[in-house]
């Protein structure tokens, strides 16, 4: 017979004649009819301090059912849904601006190297601020004039009519 201990903490059920029984994986404790319906007797303060599997099954069902019936459970299983559908939605939101900070770091890192070449093409072109070397002249540089400004024409006489 499978009993289940109605309080925490037993560690193990001593019967004289037997040896001490351990709990299993799921708490209960596998014992032998006749030990069984003895311990089913076993009450303290009016209350059982073990129990069957049929009890028990009875028991979480009424408890759950109970839980469903209580306005204040409901609400805390209501704002649970929301705040893991919230927290889905967050994630989402997290991953998708992941993805666009990714494809921005990757154009940067794009742009950076066109910046690169352009900077090592600009290197190989001469400066503007010097002549270019012309190979008929004899070694001597030639003086450039600055532009001359362009003179303010005369305002137009409109026609007599």
């Amino acid at each position: 017979m499978k009993l289940y201990p109605t309080i925490d903490g037993v560690s193990g059920i001593s019967v004289a004649g037997y040896d001490t029984f351990q709990p299993l994986a799921d708490g209960s404790f596998d014992v032998p009819d006749e030990v069984g319906d003895e311990l089913l007797t076993f009450h303290v303060g009016g209350v059982k301090l073990y129990e069957n599997e049929p009890e028990r099954a009875a028991r979480l069902e009424a408890e759950e059912l109970e839980r469903r019936r209580d306005p204040a459970s409901l609400y805390d299983t209501v704002q649970s849904l929301v705040a893991s559908r919230d927290a889905s939605k967050d994630d989402a939101e997290l991953e998708a601006l992941r993805a666009e900070r990714d494809a921005l770091a990757a154009e940067k890192e794009a742009l950076l190297a066109d910046k690169a070449a352009l900077e090592a093409e600009a290197a190989k072109v001469p400066a503007p601020s010097e002549p270019p070397a012309d190979e008929t002249t004899t070694g001597e540089t030639s003086e450039v004039k600055p532009a001359e400004e362009p003179k303010p024409k005369a305002p137009r006489k409109a026609a007599a009519k």
